[in-house]
């Protein structure tokens, strides 16, 4: 038996055919040399006749495995995927819910063509416009994330403030703005405990919430002290996408009412972050690791950091994780699957952090950075542009807080009193 093949010939009129030994033939008289045997060369129907044992030998272990093969499926308990999909499956009786986790596993393309490829008879719900909203804005599509939000506005009050800030802060241009200090708390807080505040964040009901390295109070809008519970080692203090408190400390998250311990495999964390689709985020900055938890405090993932100085971790809406690194200024995104995405570098902008204290991200991926030695607010956008900054002669500030939204607190270090952006 032979096999062709085409040959360039000498001529310019036509390519000319040369037989080519079948891989058969060669594979036959490989064995007979191996084996110094010999065989005879044709059978009855002409082609190269072999043993039985060569059958068993050879061809036996290629039949095994393509048998295996088949079988991979079955033996490591999948289910061979079928086209059309099956219509009872689970992807498609909740899409929204799948979409979700692809989503927050980083894997935002592959959550987008799922909701589209699977609409629902009664058309798009509240629920599938949101999650729709949470992938644009992961595909760095602000605009179209917001003209979706406008058009399925939904019973959350919160979303007629984020389409507002999607427009604003999407097509504003750089500025300053002014820092006002509000009136000086009552007796109940005094100033010494502001100037030991590490942390603080603005409560949904027009409150606050402060942060020191030995309690966690809880303030009305008036600025009296509602609660205080003694908190040893508090570090790091922000918002859920509720408006609840999450506050972390020596071994210990508080998060609203309910308190989560650490496992000391998870290191000695520095900062925390709830995450939208109901886990954490911590930093372990002496190991250098990004840690994903359950809300138990059970680990489900970490990554290994190669910045210098890793400070804090704050996430968006569409479960991205962001780590500043202190050394240089830059903000480093990541994934849901905790795998690099990009990195927000100020100094591209003409920015010059001289200490990079503290940091907060908003719901659409905008960051809002504290530079401690210069003691201004910087806001730039989710690809690096600047939106505005604090004026030169603005408070001396401690530490800052954001609901993500128009509500900035911030404490006024020099003589220690609450202070906020100027509307």
């Amino acid at each position: 038996m032979a096999r062709w093949r085409w040959m360039a010939s000498t001529s310019r009129t036509s390519p000319s055919l040369e037989a080519s030994p079948s891989p058969w033939a060669r594979t036959a008289s490989w064995s007979r040399h191996r084996t110094g045997e010999k065989w005879p060369s044709r059978g009855t129907s002409g082609r190269a006749t072999r043993p039985a044992w060569w059958i068993s030998t050879q061809a036996g272990p290629r039949l095994l495995s393509l048998s295996l093969f088949a079988l991979l499926p079955v033996l490591a308990g999948g289910t061979v995927s079928t086209f059309p999909p099956d219509p009872s499956s689970p992807a498609l009786r909740e899409p929204a819910a799948t979409a979700r986790a692809a989503l927050f596993g980083g894997r935002p393309d592959r959550a987008y063509r799922m909701l589209l490829s699977n609409p629902k008879p009664e058309g798009t719900s509240g629920e599938d416009a949101e999650v729709l909203a949470r992938c644009l804005v992961a595909l760095d599509r602000p605009l179209e994330a917001a003209a979706l939000l406008a058009r399925f506005p939904g019973e959350d009050p919160s979303r007629g403030a984020r389409l507002r800030v999607l427009l604003d802060r999407s097509m504003g241009l750089a500025g300053r703005i002014n820092l006002t200090v509000r009136p000086s708390p009552p007796p109940e807080v005094d100033r010494k405990t502001l100037r030991s505040a590490v942390a603080a964040a603005p409560a949904p009901d027009g409150g606050s919430y402060l942060l020191t390295r030995t309690a966690f109070l809880s303030l009305d809008s008036s600025g009296k002290v509602t609660s205080s519970r003694a908190f040893p080692g508090g570090t790091d203090l922000c918002l859920d996408e509720a408006g609840k408190p999450l506050a972390l400390g020596k071994g210990v998250l508080l998060w609203g009412d309910r308190t989560i311990p650490l496992d000391p495999s998870l290191g000695e964390p520095t900062s925390a972050v709830a995450l939208p689709e109901g886990n954490l985020a911590l930093l372990d900055s002496r190991g250098r690791r990004l840690l994903k938890v359950d809300p138990r405090g059970v680990a489900l993932g970490s990554a290994r950091l190669t910045l210098s100085e890793p400070q804090r971790v704050r996430a968006d809406w569409a479960g991205r994780i962001y780590v500043a690194d202190g050394a240089s200024g830059r903000v480093h995104v990541f994934g849901g699957d905790l795998a690099p995405l990009s990195v927000i570098d100020p100094a591209s902008r003409g920015i010059l952090l001289r200490s990079l204290r503290d940091f907060h991200v908003d719901f659409a991926g905008n960051v809002l950075l504290l530079d401690g030695r210069a003691k201004r607010l910087f806001l730039f956008s989710h690809d690096g542009k600047l939106l505005w900054s604090s004026v030169e002669d603005s408070p001396r500030i401690r530490c800052v807080g954001w609901d993500g939204l128009d509500e900035i607190l911030f404490v006024e270090d020099r003589e220690g009193r609450l202070g906020r952006i100027e509307p």
